[in-house]
């Protein structure tokens, strides 16, 4: 008897509680309290109903195919990854950024292709026929681009970071015929044995023609990448063969045995079969390399609302109903926490925002706080502030200030149109390392 009642009680004092919230959403909703917080939720739900261009499209599948290579290089045991670093090349006088880089025995610079149609090569030029109708497109040699990358990276490990990688270096010299380092094009394309250029075409709808993309060296669909990586780890790689033998053998396996040795754990699978190569990379070597990688500048991206992305650099956030303004020195990180599902509705009305911005600071920014300071900050000292929907004057709103990729001039992005935002990790990690 005792628990009917008591369960009586708690469902009327659920409706009581419940009654009295509507009761004041109703009266702020009359008072157009929630006005901002509305428009706000309004301009994500538009965004997201919008569509995206063919452009916007290509560019965010190319990005996807990335962290599928990123996929399966994990699912082989590989364990340090990195997407879209970029390495300074001095001989050209900007950064080049390398699609995925991945350190084992050996350091793969992965190029990914996410070409569709029919693609061909004729010496150092390449080609692509996507459909009749869009006729053919002709490139650079893609392979012979992605060695340079390579080599720029053995650059920055070795006369950067001080790294001292396990295979002979050549020394140009005016003693065989040829130029110094500075003059000898040959040796910027250098990378050693230990770095290993690949090139992988993750489309689909993709065809290589056998006799000559398909038949070069190093050049993958995801299927034989996969196969390719896991070989690598056995140390079955060999980089004076004219093709992947060991990638043609390993995929004539029993099928039975493929699907028992992705079913056993990596230790396991490879315990017992790893052959040791003079050029491989010692543990400690793997580890060096990979903080080295990690420390890279990756572009800072922007997931819009529409499910587009923005690449580029950020270089600072203005927020004027936050009164602050920082540059891109200044922060390790943006997080944006928009409130979603039933949920996030709820807590829409209840706390009267669409969402927060976090500004994670850098530690001298986060420790300078004046007296008098208007700006809203958590216990860590972050800046936290909640989303405002567009406002018709622009420089009224929060907003992101970034130079996109390719672009000479910087662009203004309302916060309100972004959905997420991923930074470079670059000065967390030096931070870090400081700290």
């Amino acid at each position: 008897m005792e628990i009917s009642v008591l369960i009586d009680r708690i469902i009327y004092g659920s409706i009581f509680i419940v009654s009295v919230l509507m009761l004041v959403v109703g009266y702020f909703l009359m008072k157009n309290k929630y006005k901002d917080t509305m428009d706000a939720y309004a301009d994500r739900k538009y965004g997201e109903q919008s569509e995206l261009s063919r452009l916007n499209k290509n560019f965010t599948a190319s990005l996807q195919a990335e962290e599928t290579i990123e996929r399966i290089l994990q699912e082989e045991g590989w364990d340090h990854i990195f997407l879209r670093r970029r390495v300074p090349v001095a001989r050209v006088g900007h950064n080049r950024e390398v699609d995925v880089l991945a350190v084992g025995p050996v350091i793969l610079v992965v190029e990914v292709k996410h070409w569709q149609g029919y693609v061909w090569s004729n010496g150092p030029r390449w080609f692509q026929r996507a459909s009749a109708e869009r006729g053919t497109l002709e490139f650079e040699d893609v392979q012979k681009d992605n060695v340079v990358k390579a080599a720029a990276v053995r650059r920055y490990l070795e006369n950067t970071r001080l790294i001292q990688l396990p295979d002979p270096k050549p020394t140009g010299g005016e003693e065989k015929g040829k130029g110094t380092w500075y003059t000898d094009q040959s040796l910027h394309e250098w990378t050693g044995r230990c770095i290993v250029p690949v090139v992988v075409f993750t489309n689909r709808r993709v065809k290589l023609d056998p006799a000559t993309v398909k038949a070069k060296k190093y050049v993958f669909n995801p299927e034989t990448f996969r196969i390719f990586v896991r070989e690598v780890l056995k140390g079955n790689i060999d980089p004076d063969s004219l093709n992947d033998t060991a990638v043609e053998e390993a995929g004539r396996t029993n099928y039975a045995a493929k699907l028992l040795r992705r079913a056993l754990p990596s230790w396991v699978r490879w315990w017992g079969v790893l052959r040791k190569e003079p050029f491989f990379l010692s543990g400690t070597t793997q580890s060096r390399v990979a903080y080295a990688l990690n420390v890279l500048r990756t572009w800072d991206i922007l997931y819009m609302h529409d499910g587009s992305m923005i690449t580029g650099d950020v270089l600072g956030i203005t927020a004027p109903n936050a009164h602050c303004q920082y540059e891109r020195q200044h922060l390790l990180d943006i997080r944006l926490h928009w409130n979603t599902g039933v949920w996030g509705l709820a807590k829409t009305f209840l706390l009267n925002n669409a969402g927060t911005v976090t500004l994670a600071l850098t530690t001298a920014k986060r420790l300078a706080i004046k007296k008098k300071e208007k700006k809203p900050r958590d216990r860590q000292g972050n800046v936290v502030f909640t989303i405002r929907p567009k406002r018709r004057k622009f420089a009224l709103n929060d907003r992101v200030e970034m130079k996109p990729a390719g672009g000479t001039k910087s662009v203004s992005y309302a916060i309100a149109d972004i959905k997420q935002i991923s930074l470079s990790q670059h000065l967390l990690d030096l931070e870090k390392d400081i700290v």
